[in-house]
């Protein structure tokens, strides 16, 4: 029989290895991210055609260098899993007991190691199309709508489509967020809560 704490690390072990799952796994295309980020990026601002000019090279840059550390610290993540294997907190710790001696195969540790880099990179890529290229360029898109707005609405140059132009923007916004992200971070957070609670059990055991 498993212990409680070794219950509980399983099942947030488990909790982390689903979540890069659920974040790309989709029942039907991304029509709706499709249409905010062509929204996004082929929209025309008078007042804010220059700024938003240099907000999207610095965005470009961002998102370049990020997509560039996916596949740079996934690969590490690799070459440390084949150095050190069987550590607790990663999902071949769960195959690899110290009595089987997987630890000690090339092959083992290989298969472990492409296993790892395989999560890695789909929890990197999932989550940074969904927080980095969706979430926050939606909030800073919407961010300058909104101040466009008000700045209109100030010197009495606001209409009706200003707003509804804001509103749209919103309802695009929340419908690319809502169904990935939230539940995703719901399982992440309480996968984090149980690895908490399992290095705290050992603290106070030791």
């Amino acid at each position: 029989m498993a212990s409680l704490t070794e219950k509980i690390l399983g099942i947030g072990i488990a909790s982390l290895s689903v979540t890069p799952f659920l974040v790309r796994c989709h029942t039907s295309a991304d029509h709706v991210h499709v249409q905010l980020l062509n929204y996004i990026f082929f929209s025309q601002d008078v007042d804010n055609g220059g700024r938003q000019n240099r907000l999207l090279k610095y965005l470009v840059f961002f998102l370049d260098a990020m997509e560039l550390s996916y596949y740079n610290i996934a690969t590490m993540h690799s070459l440390f899993v084949m150095i050190f294997p069987c550590q607790i907190g990663l999902t071949s710790s769960m195959l690899c007991m110290a009595e089987n001696g997987f630890q000690n195969g090339v092959i083992a540790k290989s298969f472990f190691a492409v296993l790892e880099f395989l999560i890695f990179i789909q929890g990197c890529a999932g989550g940074g199309y969904y927080m980095i290229i969706l979430l926050l360029t939606g909030v800073i898109f919407l961010w300058i709508e909104c101040e466009t707005f008000i700045k209109r609405y100030k010197i009495g140059n606001s209409q009706q489509i200003g707003y509804r132009k804001v509103q749209i923007f919103e309802k695009l916004q929340n419908a690319c967020t809502r169904d990935q992200i939230f539940l995703t971070t719901a399982i992440f957070i309480s996968a984090c809560q149980m690895l908490k609670l399992f290095a705290t059990i050992k603290m106070l055991q030791s």
